[in-house]
């Protein structure tokens, strides 16, 4: 990928002539450009949205500039051209929206993991991006700690165990009928006695979720 990929990226995406900071001979994108560029999207600058567009492209940039020499190395000729047209505008589409900054890099990840791909697959990135937008990060974690580290919360019959409260109780069936909306967990077993984590199995997706989480 040539120096000035996410350079041309940006002035695509939103419209605004960026000029790159030049370090290495790696191209570096100057965080303070996110008032720029939240601009280009948001007219009020005194917004909401704009606020969190400025401070998640800020964060954005920041993660691309410690990765960047990473995805300049892994990106083949082949996948220039979706990526410049299709993935990093899809990445920003997201960036720009989300609400848990704290997420942003679990994005700026994704263009990592898949650049690393001979072909690059869009739909599936879009599922990817989707269902991280879809899923807070305590979520995530919940995913993984209960349906794939096995960390089952058991909520059958009339008790239950690992739930100290009926909140949490609420809290578990939220988050188990989220993911099995989102296509990650289905129920494979129903016992007399109701249904319990250990009776949900990871779905084919649920396993490239994972995957795309253990890779980042």
């Amino acid at each position: 990928m040539k120096n000035d990929t996410i350079n041309n990226m940006l002035t695509e995406c939103f419209g605004a002539t960026v000029k790159p900071l030049i370090v290495a001979g790696a191209t570096f994108i100057d965080p303070s450009l996110a008032g720029i560029l939240a601009t280009a999207l948001f007219t009020a600058e005194d917004s909401y949205r704009y606020t969190r567009a400025e401070k998640n492209i800020k964060e954005a940039i920041e993660d691309l500039n410690s990765k960047i020499e990473k995805i300049e190395s892994q990106t083949s000729a082949r996948n220039n051209v979706i990526i410049k047209e299709q993935l990093f505008p899809l990445f920003w589409d997201f960036v720009v929206e989300e609400q848990e900054i704290d997420k942003i890099q679990l994005f700026v990840n994704g263009i990592v993991s898949a650049v690393n791909k001979e072909e690059i697959n869009m739909e599936k990135m879009f599922v990817y991006f989707d269902i991280l937008k879809n899923l807070r990060l305590k979520e995530i974690q919940y995913f993984i700690d209960v349906y794939i580290n096995k960390n089952y919360k058991v909520v059958k019959g009339d008790f239950t165990v690992n739930y100290p409260n009926e909140l949490d109780i609420a809290y578990h069936n939220y988050v188990l009928n989220k993911l099995e909306r989102l296509g990650m967990i289905n129920l494979f077993i129903i016992d007399g006695n109701g249904t319990a984590d250990e009776n949900y199995k990871i779905t084919n997706l649920g396993d490239e979720i994972n995957h795309y989480f253990n890779s980042l």
